[in-house]
């Protein structure tokens, strides 16, 4: 993928680095992933570094047309490659 091709395929995404009191929409990918081992499919996200330039956290928001409600990044489960982040979400009343 490059920056181009993920700005024209890529999901609006509002976002929030604070807690939800503001939001900006980013253009990132929201998708499932079954997990071999349990057959469980969870959902996650992909965004590129320059849009969210520090780790994501668990304090993080986001909303998506694909789910219903808030979800917030998992936190153990924040990878980068690269110039990418992909993290797995979980709803925002979830405990970890």
């Amino acid at each position: 993928m490059d920056a181009q091709v993920d700005h024209r395929l890529g999901d609006s995404i509002p976002y929030s680095i604070d807690g939800g009191v503001t939001f900006t929409t980013l253009t990132g990918f929201v998708r499932p992933v079954t997990e071999e081992l349990d057959y469980r499919t969870v959902w996650k996200v992909k965004f590129t570094k320059a849009q969210i330039p520090g780790r994501p956290s668990r304090s993080d928001l986001l909303t998506s047309s694909k789910l219903f409600g808030q979800y917030r990044p998992v936190a153990d489960k924040v990878t980068h490659d690269g110039e990418y982040w992909d993290f797995e979400i979980q709803g925002a009343g979830a405990t970890p």
